[in-house]
């Protein structure tokens, strides 16, 4: 019987010891999409035999592990007052988690770490065949662009297992709240370098090197190193409001913030306070000047170069 390409399902859940199968059931059901996998990276070690003709060798596939990469809505937690429902998957991507439940402030706020690196365990139905990736760790990125819907686009590795045959459990996607456009209505209080312009479009990519490794007697996926960066586009303001061309020339350091969402239960922030601006370009929007920036959010004192705040 012919597999159904249409029929997919991720489920998720964090790891209690690293490579350790965690079990994700139907409650631990991922709201998807643009969902794509490697189910068999590995590299390839050639026997380069001696022989009395022409012709290949056979080789043997060492250091065998899975990629999988999928887009998660961004939206917060809704009225639970709890983390938001992709909360392991923002865990296993470096990120430290902080909740705080006092009543009328209650939020989740990520920042990123640079030891103790937790791990989820992603189950990926293709029809009925199933693949368990263990020991996943990712990174992630994100943008704000009007008239679209904000999602977190995660690239995850994992240690491979073979493909078994096995029926995809119920999802529920109850966690799950629906999406808030981004939009003005929608979009608020956008703040480069102390100045509040005009934005068009936002980027932001967290930026770890995600390896895996093999050992003698181990296997791991790694997070090696972690350079943060992005990209803004904003009206060009007069050089009396603020000379962005002098800033980057200067390398002048300045915070950011942007918000998403604008009732409680509904909002994710973005607040960075050391940004570098860099490589600034002209554009055109409907008649009116732009600038293109990139970004580079450097730490202050460490693991503080941006907060993603749902609350």
């Amino acid at each position: 019987m012919a597999i159904s390409a249409r029929k997919k399902l991720i489920l998720g859940k964090l790891e209690g010891n690293y490579g350790v199968d965690s079990g994700p059931l139907g409650a631990n059901a991922l709201l998807a999409s643009n969902v794509s996998i490697s189910a068999l990276e590995a590299e390839t070690v050639d026997r380069e035999l001696l022989k009395p003709y022409l012709g290949a060798s056979s080789v043997f596939h060492v250091g065998e592990h899975i990629k999988l990469s999928f887009n998660i809505e961004n939206q917060s937690f809704g009225t639970d007052a709890s983390a938001p429902a992709f909360a392991d998957l923002l865990r296993a991507c470096g990120m430290s988690e902080t909740l705080i439940t006092e009543v009328g402030s209650e939020a989740a706020v990520y920042a990123p770490r640079s030891e103790e690196f937790e791990s989820v365990t992603l189950y990926y139905y293709e029809d009925n065949i199933l693949h368990k990736v263990l020991g996943c760790r990712g990174t992630f990125g994100f943008g704000l662009e009007p008239n679209t819907l904000t999602k977190l686009a995660f690239n995850f590795t994992g240690l491979y297992a073979g493909p078994v045959i096995e029926s995809a459990p119920v999802p529920d996607w109850s966690a799950f709240l629906d999406p808030t456009p981004v939009s003005p209505k929608n979009t608020a209080n956008f703040n480069l370098h102390d100045v509040a312009g005009e934005a068009h479009k936002f980027s932001f990519e967290l930026g770890h090197e995600v390896a895996y490794e093999a050992r003698l007697t181990s296997e791991e996926v790694k997070i090696g190193s972690r350079a943060t960066t992005g990209s803004i586009t904003i009206d060009a303001p007069a050089l009396t409001t603020m000379d962005f061309f002098e800033r980057v020339r200067a390398s002048v350091m300045g915070p950011f913030h942007v918000e998403h969402g604008k009732n409680k239960g509904k909002i994710v922030e973005f607040d960075a306070p050391n940004v570098q601006l860099l490589t600034p370009k002209y554009g055109d929007a409907n008649g009116t000047t732009t600038i293109e920036m990139g970004m580079s959010f450097v730490p202050l004192i460490g693991n503080d170069e941006f907060t993603l705040t749902y609350r």
